[in-house]
């Protein structure tokens, strides 16, 4: 019953989903401060961004889209990210953003102080609709201070309508002149052209470096950028270092693996030519803890073709599924290391991508021709009792043992093949996204293979030949249908976020006990910014609840569907607050809700010269009973220490 509900859901879901871009109207208009940029560095940028952001979407005239929801359309459209705010690649993401207006902020020098130029951009044809200029005295903006010009902006974007021809023209119009200083300098079109005014190469790498930060591409992929170029090729270079500490409170026994300490190097190369993109990321990383966390390996490769309604991309790379900050159901595409459970790492997989855009919806296909899975703490090797153990702190040691008097347990562990790379074996994924009255929305589905094995065992029972039990332990990966679905909206100073997923496994009518039933995970989540006070400092906090349940049946439990449903109903919570422009403090919760499972994981992130980062985190962890994750690793409270260079 509950799978013919989830199913009529489902379709009822796909209905609204095509019907609604057709009824669905609102008068606010439709504005994204799609791209802030200037000679100050990048920390700074975020911090301008913000209280821009949010004093814009405080005004009640506007619906104000995200500048995180105009980067994900550009990912999905694989517009690289030094296109994304040129003004073709502007157009495409504002058609299906239904955006009215798009907005720039541009801070530069000016004497002793700093011109803050304000820009309205036309959506059908990527023309400046007229510009504002503020002086200020540093490079920070106030809340207060944030408030008066977005006040006086947002006043004179719905009131007047202005001749485009000539930026003087436009500003003596409307009677806009408030700068207290001399006109900007270095104002860039949406192009990314400079106009007037004095340009450096500096300049345009933290323009660019700006638009990159807070995405969630490779990690090499956020570094600053040394950048040459022709009027045909372009080529990008970057780089990060980072040097990695683990220190656990407890030693366990058993030659459990200490702790971590590893050195990253990673380096990406991108480049473009017209309409073609590349890139390149190679990672190498030495634990001297861990050997089986070392890896030497192209993170990603991959190239791509971009026209006007459609985009073709091919290589090893990463996607990202899903709107919501903590928990993510709905991010199928890609497998994960998950040796460290609390501590994961996505891996790039193999892929065909193709992106269209079909009026108000962009449609995407995915093609993996090679199958993977998650790493995982998994037994390789037995203990003096013969029974399944490995050197990982992770492990979940529940096997059981024979009591005393009882026939001895020996047990026997097989290898967990992947399938071969064929026709047959590849994975197929779809998804359709659109935006309307603020609301984005997608939906998907994939015919993948599961990323966690399913384990088998077969039981022999002592006999006049045997003297003990003989326990075969086999692991295969069974196929799926999975169906997602992913709702954002930001109201005022609220992010609302939710997804869905629902899987389909092979014991449709829970005749298996090894095999998963047919379950749902879901998640919903908010999260709010204060907004600046003391002048530069800043509160975010986030709240999401997440519940899976069967179904058909109940949910099964092996040791590896305590991983598979870690958290069955669960709260996630984070509170980050931003003290001036360089220290992060950052409190991660999360709770189960019917049973005592703790994670609390405080860490503190400070920033120097833009480029180096050091990080400081505490990790708690706390379980009681058999059906507990967490319970079996309360030995692994642990300090961890980070520190990372860009360039």
């Amino acid at each position: 019953m509950r799978l013919k509900v989830a199913l009529l859901t489902l379709t009822i879901g796909v209905a609204v989903f095509f019907a609604a871009p057709a009824w669905a109207q609102d008068e606010k208009p439709k504005i994204c401060l799609y791209k802030v940029s200037g000679t100050v560095g990048i920390n700074q940028l975020k911090k301008l961004r913000r209280a821009l952001h949010l004093a814009f979407s405080q005004r009640e005239e506007f619906q104000t889209i995200t500048v995180n929801a105009y980067r994900r359309m550009a990912r999905r459209l694989r517009i690289s990210k030094r296109k994304r705010t040129n003004l073709a690649a502007f157009k495409k993401i504002a058609k299906i953003l239904a955006l009215d207006y798009g907005l720039t902020a541009r801070i530069v020098r000016q004497g002793r102080g700093f011109n803050l130029v304000l820009r309205a951009i036309g959506t059908q044809k990527g023309n400046e609709l007229f510009r504002e200029v503020h002086s200020l005295p540093g490079p920070r903006l106030s809340s207060a201070k944030a408030k008066v010009i977005v006040d006086s902006f947002g006043q004179s974007l719905l009131a007047k309508e202005v001749d485009t021809q000539s930026d003087q023209a436009e500003t003596e119009a409307l009677g806009l002149s408030l700068d207290l200083g001399k006109d900007d300098a270095a104002v860039q079109t949406p192009d990314g052209q400079e106009e007037t005014g004095i340009s450096t190469a500096e300049d345009a790498a933290w323009a660019s470096a700006a638009e990159d930060w807070g995405d969630d591409s490779a990690a090499a992929g956020d570094a600053g950028t040394v950048e040459t170029s022709t009027s045909d090729l372009r080529l990008e270079l970057s780089g990060r270092m980072a040097v990695e500490n683990h220190t656990y409170f407890k030693e366990l026994p058993g030659n459990k693996i200490p702790g971590r300490n590893s050195v990253d190097l990673a380096l990406q190369a991108k480049a473009g030519a017209d309409n073609i993109q590349a890139t390149g990321t190679f990672l190498i990383r030495q634990d001297f803890s861990d050997q089986q966390r070392d890896r030497l390996e192209a993170e990603e490769v991959t190239i791509g073709y971009t026209q006007e309604n459609f985009s073709f991309n091919v290589g090893k790379t990463t996607v990202s599924w899903g709107s919501a900050s903590m928990m993510n159901p709905t991010d199928i595409i890609n497998h994960r290391d998950m040796r460290d459970l609390i501590d994961t790492e996505k891996l790039g997989s193999w892929m065909l991508r193709l992106g269209w855009i079909l009026g108000p919806v962009l449609a995407e296909v995915f093609y993996l021709p090679v199958p993977d899975a998650h790493l995982l703490p998994l037994a390789n090797e037995l203990d003096a009792e013969g029974i399944p153990t490995s050197r990982s702190r992770w492990f979940l040691d529940v096997f059981p043992r024979a009591a005393p008097g009882d026939p001895a347990i020996v047990y026997q562990i097989g290898t967990a093949e992947l399938p071969n790379a064929t026709l047959k074996n590849g994975q197929l994924a779809f998804r359709l996204a659109t935006s309307f009255t603020g609301f984005d929305l997608s939906i998907g589905y994939g015919y993948m293979f599961d990323r966690l094995p399913t384990l088998h065992q077969e039981v022999t029972p002592p006999s006049a030949e045997q003297a003990y039990v003989n326990i075969d332990l086999s692991m295969d990966y069974q196929r799926l249908h999975m169906f997602t679905a992913d709702l954002e909206s930001v109201v005022g100073k609220f992010r609302f976020a939710a997804e869905a997923l629902v899987v389909l496994t092979r014991d449709l009518d829970d005749a298996d006990p090894e095999i998963d039933n047919p379950y749902a995970s879901m998640v919903l989540g908010v999260d709010v910014r204060t907004g600046q006070f003391n002048d530069d400092h800043d509160l975010h906090f986030f709240l999401e609840f997440g519940y899976t349940r069967s179904l058909v049946g109940e949910l099964i439990s092996t040791p590896l569907s305590l991983l598979r449903h870690p958290f069955e109903l669960a709260a996630f919570g984070r509170v980050r607050y931003e003290w001036g422009q360089d220290l992060n403090l950052d409190l991660n919760l999360i709770s189960q809700l019917e049973r005592i499972d703790i994670i609390i994981n405080p860490e503190i992130e400070w920033i120097l010269f833009d480029k180096l980062t050091a990080k400081l985190g505490f990790l708690y962890l706390y379980g009681s009973g058999d059906d507990s994750l967490l319970a079996h690793f309360k030995d692994n409270m642990r300090i961890t220490a980070l520190l990372e260079l860009v360039f």
